[in-house]
């Protein structure tokens, strides 16, 4: 369902209710993991169907398009940006025992809606705590994706870094030709694994970015770029703004949204 190793930032924790509806998401820069309280005839679409029964969780990853229907539902919603992964498929998880991860969403939303000091951090402790208990019940990062793929993004992920990466020197580590690697990793995760390269080395400079720390070329640089002006293309390709311009305001996008 979810990497097991993720850098995430919370921007908002909420209450989603709903009648009975049928709707089209498009894709959104952030992504969400939300606790059905109530739910009646819930699913959602993307390439195959998915139902959602109450108590059941659902992670929705951001740059996502899907369909979703339900004849009414009570949800508890955590968005975030997710930096180190570039997974686009939708999950849905029913665990054994829901009532544990209800306490702990609605902790989350009570300390957000609260707002004491430090309460992000809380928060954000309560979201790794759900990530946790979530692996250790059995919400598998590997459903659907074979071993030799599930390797090669792992390698992506821990080398991203480094600017004489390729795809070859990654078919060469799992001892399998270049073309070979291409075709399962795009039958596992649905893009090829330059692109997957890409979208990891890119979400990492939006964290960069937020810090204030570093130039441009800087950037570049720590996110496995050698040409500055390649990393600004791929950034407005990801992101539809140059790192330049690149300002996200998530209050703004979800009242406009709502």
């Amino acid at each position: 369902m979810l990497p097991g190793d993720i850098a995430a930032d919370i921007l908002d924790v909420m209450i989603y209710q709903s009648k009975k509806r049928k709707i089209h998401t498009e894709k959104r820069p952030f992504s969400a993991l939300s606790f059905r309280l109530e739910a009646q005839n819930s699913s959602f679409f993307q390439k195959k169907l998915l139902p959602a029964k109450a108590g059941s969780i659902a992670f929705v990853p951001q740059d996502t398009e899907y369909d979703r229907t339900t004849d009414g539902e009570k949800t508890v919603v955590i968005h975030f940006t997710l930096y180190n992964s570039a997974t686009h498929d939708i999950s849905v998880f029913d665990p054994e025992n829901p009532e544990e991860y209800r306490s702990m969403f609605l902790a989350a939303l009570s300390l957000w809606e609260k707002k004491p000091i430090g309460y992000k951090y809380t928060v954000t402790s309560i979201f790794y705590q759900i990530l946790a208990k979530m692996m250790a019940d059995g919400a598998d990062v590997r459903n659907n994706v074979d071993r030799l793929s599930y390797s090669a993004a792992e390698y992506l992920k821990a080398h991203f870094s480094d600017q004489r990466l390729s795809i070859a020197d990654v078919a060469a580590q799992l001892f399998v030709s270049e073309a070979y690697l291409r075709r399962k990793f795009r039958e596992s995760y649905g893009i090829s694994p330059k692109k997957y390269l890409d979208s990891i080395r890119i979400n990492h400079a939006l964290s960069l970015l937020k810090t204030q720390y570093y130039s441009q070329k800087e950037i570049a640089a720590r996110c496995g770029f050698s040409d500055v002006k390649y990393f600004r293309t791929a950034f407005k390709k990801r992101t539809c703004s140059t790192p330049g311009n690149y300002h996200y305001d998530f209050e703004s996008f979800d009242k406009r949204n709502t």
